[in-house]
């Protein structure tokens, strides 16, 4: 019976939050991974390089990870423009926040489209002429 819904998506996704959990937590720990600044995603993706290499896990398959890093990569790119810019107030001195996120996140959401749909675009063509 086949099942109705294929998990090997949430498993790909739960091995890679815990693996950076594991990160977040070895450098946490470890004073060399803090001292030379070692991201926690960079820990946690090499015990992944090598768990995957040395035991592997038959539920998940290899495929399913870059389209889970295309699209988390699309969705930071995008929270950066989500955030508040500081404005300084010349009369008062002080810096007060100034909400442009939405303004902001359009452009970037928009130029991001862009670049992804032309870049797709000419890959077709170039394809299709050989």
């Amino acid at each position: 019976m086949k099942p109705f819904f294929d998990m090997s998506l949430l498993i790909a996704f739960g091995f890679l939050s815990l693996l950076l959990l594991l990160g977040v937590l070895l450098r946490a720990k470890i004073k060399f991974l803090q001292n030379f600044m070692v991201p926690a995603c960079l820990t946690g993706g090499v015990i992944g390089f090598f768990i995957l290499n040395t035991t592997g896990f038959p539920q998940v398959q290899p495929e399913l990870y870059p389209a889970l890093a295309y699209h988390f990569f699309t969705i930071s790119f995008v929270c950066i423009g989500l955030r508040g810019m500081s404005k300084v107030d010349q009369s008062k001195g002080s810096a007060t926040k100034e909400m442009c996120a939405v303004r902001s996140g359009r452009r970037r959401c928009s130029t991001w489209a862009s670049v992804r749909s032309s870049s797709s675009r000419r890959a077709s063509s170039i394809c299709s002429t050989r």
